[in-house]
């Protein structure tokens, strides 16, 4: 292979949404790159491994992945409709804390800045002088979704005190096989050459992957391969026999459901405007509303109860009896090396995070908009920079997305030995510096590649029980006068916009678009 001449092909080994939104997006974005001085562009080809989406299965988001669908040229009504989704503000914790606790985590900031200071120094000063409000009362969101409303900003929203509440939004759940099928359609009319096949051996050699033969006799050549598989099926060939070959890094100590109950049942009357996060003794369920069902997932530790109980448990508390309910296994983890020679794993297969919080779509998006950045000029099999950046990039993103998930397990006060064996981990170095600080003031130390902002932190470790002992002194620089009148201002304001925007539940039965 000439050192200097383009990557003109690319082979994607995987399955489900991993492997055709990466096919898709690398059509979108490079398939036509190499048409000048008449060349040939970029094939294409996807490899469709046997699927593991399941007909329970749900596709949860954050609101940074409408941006992925505006890349690919889709519309989001479009998307939602035809996947069967319904619009999320966000999720709703109930019991983490202990038995009787309940939080909110949504896609909102809370109140607004005083002077260029954020909101949370102002409530929290108030909340050590006696404030009896909690946090998420300031909040557009929470206040819509309390009253299983449909987000609509306005011009009232958008101007009130600076525009606080105009980077409210929301994210999506949308039907996985509907989903992955629709993603499908759409990367075959746009020119993916598709093979449907198991990969029987691949002919490993100078540091990577010369080709693959498949189990229905065809042998893929290419210059750059993807791992979408989910599994690592590729990524783990080629490390087999080397000083590393052990590349996987279990983060099964910090999350010990090892085993997860995958169902469905009738849609939700009224729609709640976001998921519902329910802690159980040994484990949790997770309720995500949808068109025309309710996803269903249960993340438990079998060496805690078996799966007849955890189905028992799960009937009992919804009242309702689970459609198509399935056990699949989880292994919780990272890959050190997610791109290796000339293969490069993506999503799933670079990642497996915990189910809490949705987080799965969030690392294939960063996966891909990583590798898009650093996408090959030339076809050597080398990439050693590419490869490098690539590597420390999305460990770090895949990092702190773990913190994330992890401290609302460290926090927890319940009294069950699952929970206990939680509170009891090792805290990772970042996360223990980012609840040393807020400790102590509020404020939260943020890291290169962090995917929360503070005010998310902020409001994960209020909504934990974890409060700051002092408070930020600029936060002293305004009158008490001043700051009760805001904080009125603010409830009133959120409470009467709230009330403004169409029921949710009136919007799912066609009445409103999203």
């Amino acid at each position: 292979m000439s050192q200097s001449s383009p990557i003109r092909s690319v082979a994607i080994i995987g399955r489900d949404s991993d492997a055709w939104l990466t096919a898709l997006l690398l059509r979108k974005a490079l398939g036509k790159q190499y048409l000048e001085n008449g060349e040939q562009p970029l094939t294409i080809t996807l490899v469709e491994l046997p699927s593991h989406t399941l007909p329970q299965d749900v596709i949860t988001t954050l609101p940074t992945q409408r941006l992925l669908h505006q890349l690919l040229g889709l519309s989001e009504s479009n998307v939602v409709e035809s996947s069967g989704g319904t619009p999320s503000l966000g999720y709703f914790y109930a019991g983490w804390r202990d038995h009787n606790s309940g939080r909110f985590q949504l896609y909102d900031n809370t109140g607004a800045s005083i002077d260029r200071l954020p909101f949370f120094h102002y409530w929290n000063r108030a909340r050590q002088r006696g404030l009896n409000t909690d946090l998420d009362e300031f909040s557009l969101a929470a206040a819509a979704a309390r009253r299983g409303k449909m987000l609509r900003l306005n011009n009232d929203i958008h101007h009130f005190a600076g525009g606080a509440f105009s980077g409210t939004t929301y994210a999506y759940n949308l039907s996985a096989p509907a989903y992955v099928k629709g993603i499908a359609r759409l990367a075959l009319d746009a020119g993916v050459t598709h093979r449907i096949s198991e990969v029987k051996t691949a002919s490993i050699g100078d540091g990577g992957i010369q080709s693959v033969l498949l189990d229905n006799g065809e042998s893929i050549h290419a210059d750059l391969f993807i791992d979408a598989s989910g599994t690592g099926e590729l990524i783990d060939r080629l490390s087999k026999g080397s000083l590393d070959q052990d590349n996987f890094e279990s983060w099964n100590n910090w999350f010990p459901c090892d085993r997860a109950l995958v169902a469905s049942m009738p849609r939700l009357r009224p729609q709640p405007a976001l998921n519902q996060i329910v802690a159980l003794s040994c484990g949790w369920m997770g309720l995500y509303p949808l068109a025309a069902r309710t996803g269903v997932l249960v993340p438990f530790d079998s060496q805690s109860a078996s799966s007849e109980q955890i189905l028992q448990t799960v009937q009992r508390m919804t009242a309702r009896k689970l459609i198509q309910p399935q056990i699949r296994t989880l292994n919780i983890g990272v890959r050190s090396k997610p791109w290796r020679g000339n293969c490069v794993a993506v999503g799933t297969s670079a990642a497996s995070l915990d189910p809490l919080q949705g987080l799965q779509m969030q690392v294939l998006h960063t996966s891909l908009s990583y590798l898009l950045s650093l996408f090959p000029a030339h076809g050597n099999q080398d990439y050693e920079i590419e490869r490098e950046l690539y590597n420390s990039r999305l460990y770090s993103h895949v990092e702190r997305l773990r913190d994330f998930q992890l401290a609302g397990y460290l926090l927890n006060q319940r009294p069950e030995p699952f929970w206990r064996h939680c509170a009891g981990a090792p805290i990772p170095q970042p996360l223990a510096d980012k609840i040393d600080l807020f400790k102590t003031r509020g404020n939260i130390p943020l890291e290169e590649h962090e995917p929360f902002d503070e005010p998310a932190w902020q409001a994960l470790f209020a909504g934990c029980g974890l409060m700051p002992e002092s408070y930020h002194p600029l936060a002293d620089l305004v009158p008490d006068t001043q700051q009760i009148e805001f904080f009125q201002d603010i409830l009133r304001f959120v409470a009467a916009q709230a009330e403004r925007m169409p029921d949710l539940e009136r919007t799912q039965n066609g009445a409103a678009q999203v």
